[in-house]
C-alpha cells in the first residue's frame, strides 16, 4: 500500500481536533485518555480483515500521540489532526512493521514505498 493512501484512510476516522489538556504524566510517557478513547473507537470499528487499516489507525495514533505530546509541553490544549506529518506516520509504520508477524504486509509496503 502506498504511504498517501493509506494516511489518507487512516486520518478520515479521526475527528478534525482533538483534545490535550486532560494528558496526564505516566514517569515514562504521558497519557492523554481523550486520545486513548478516540482510538479505541476507532479500533473497534476497523474491519478485522483489514490488516492495512489496523496498521494504519494504529501507526497513525502513535504519531498523533508524539504530535499531542510535543504540543502539550508546548502549552497547547487542542491539536489539529492535520498537523500529524505524513513523514512521522510513515516512521510509526515502519517500526510496526518491522515486526516478524507483518512480513508480508512489510514486504508490501516498503516495495511500494522505497
Amino acid at each position: 500500500m502506498k504511504l498517501d493512501a493509506l494516511y489518507n484512510k487512516a486520518i478520515k476516522k479521526w475527528p478534525d481536533y482533538v483534545k490535550i489538556s486532560d494528558g496526564v504524566d505516566h514517569g515514562v510517557s504521558y497519557k492523554f485518555p481523550e486520545l486513548i478513547n478516540l482510538y479505541d473507537n476507532i479500533e473497534n470499528e476497523i474491519d478485522a480483515d483489514d490488516v492495512w487499516m489496523e496498521l494504519g489507525c494504529w501507526a497513525f495514533h502513535q504519531a498523533l500521540h508524539r504530535y499531542a505530546k510535543e504540543q502539550y509541553f508546548n502549552g497547547k490544549s487542542i491539536v489539529k489532526i492535520s498537523d500529524v506529518s505524513k513523514s512521522t506516520f510513515d516512521e510509526m509504520l515502519r517500526e510496526n512493521l518491522a515486526d516478524d508477524s507483518w512480513d508480508i504486509e512489510r514486504i508490501a509496503y516498503f516495495n511500494a514505498n522505497p
